[in-house]
């Protein structure tokens, strides 16, 4: 299974790739959001008390941003956490087409 196209949705809205938003005082041109599939995966965090988050922390040109996709399934959202943590380094298009283990 690959988090894209993604097989989960919630409210009809994909889950990959998210929407990140910039994080901290960035260079005045860097974009406030970015959308699809660019940057690279630098970290994945699950908050106990946010149940169905995965928080990712994107590099795109030397900017930080957070996306954080939404899942129904908690089992599945382990599973993709599990995943992106080894995905560090990469860019987010190739987590994006990389093999999830799922049964």
């Amino acid at each position: 299974m690959r988090l894209r196209p993604s097989p989960i949705t919630l409210r009809n809205i994909c889950n990959w790739p998210p929407a990140c938003v910039r994080l901290g005082r960035a260079h005045a041109r860097a974009a406030k959001t970015i959308t699809g599939e660019i940057g690279v995966l630098k970290e994945a965090r699950c908050y106990g008390d946010r149940p169905g988050r995965i928080y990712l922390t994107v590099d795109h040109d030397r900017t930080v941003y957070v996306g954080c996709p939404l899942f129904v399934d908690q089992r599945f959202c382990k599973h993709a956490f599990e995943h992106l943590r080894c995905c560090y380094g990469m860019a987010i298009q190739a987590v994006g087409t990389s093999e999830l283990p799922y049964e």
